[in-house]
């Protein structure tokens, strides 16, 4: 019988996009395995374009939301869908406690905030030999981090042509010319990205040898965005 998994993501876009690597080894290591994925409403799209992915269950917790009652009942749904193994991607203990609250025999992720008891098949991360994110994602796929052989797959997806076409249609961009692009916003602040004069150096020396220049971004990351385009 196939293994089912289940996995919950993380919260944020690009750690989701690193997380695809670990489903491909998932897939490689349990051939014909069956993974849905716990995902925010505003990271589903990502795990659409991943052929890994089975089915996308909604997580409906906001960022930082602690809801411990709601967990709980969401977890004890979640348990009913006959799952082997649910990997908890980040360290948090509110996802530890979801996946308890699974009742899922397997329960793998690192020991982050402390995490004993909620999860059975629990790592201690090295940093050291993992720097690397999406090393530390890759490395939950297997049996232990010493199993891990230390190399990652780059992230794929899987986009249809008629969906990329729509796409470059609503906002009046063609592929006549090469793409760079720049996701110049980060939630946590000035502290986890570049300052702005960075990013325009950097767009105008691409655009000085025949690339466009796009800049990837919600409503937040606007008035940097412009910033940048001066």
């Amino acid at each position: 019988m196939a293994k089912k998994i289940l996995v919950l993501s993380p919260s944020w876009i690009g750690d989701c996009v690193m997380t695809q690597p670990m489903l491909r080894r998932l897939s490689e290591l349990h051939p014909d395995c069956v993974i849905d994925v716990f995902a925010p409403k505003w990271s589903q799209a990502v795990y659409r374009r991943m052929d890994e992915v089975n089915e996308i269950l909604d997580n409906p917790f906001g960022h930082g939301a602690l809801q411990l009652r709601e967990r709980w009942r969401v977890g004890r749904m979640l348990g009913k869908r006959g799952y082997d193994q649910v990997i908890a991607t980040a360290g948090s203990l509110k996802m530890g406690f979801l996946a308890f609250a699974t009742g899922i025999r397997q329960r793998t992720g690192y020991v982050g905030e402390q995490r004993y008891g909620l999860l059975n098949d629990i790592r201690k991360l090295d940093k050291a030999a993992l720097p690397l994110m999406v090393d530390r994602y890759t490395a939950l796929a297997h049996a232990s981090q010493a199993a891990f052989d230390g190399h990652s797959s780059q992230p794929s997806f899987t986009i249809s042509a008629a969906s990329q076409a729509a796409a470059l249609a609503a906002h009046g961009l063609d592929l006549d010319k090469p793409v760079i692009a720049f996701c110049h916003g980060a939630e946590y602040g000035v502290a986890k990205r570049w300052l702005p004069r960075h990013f325009a150096a950097t767009a105008q020396y691409y655009a000085q040898r025949g690339y466009q220049i796009w800049l990837f971004g919600s409503h937040k990351d606007f008035d940097l965005g412009e910033e940048i385009n001066r």
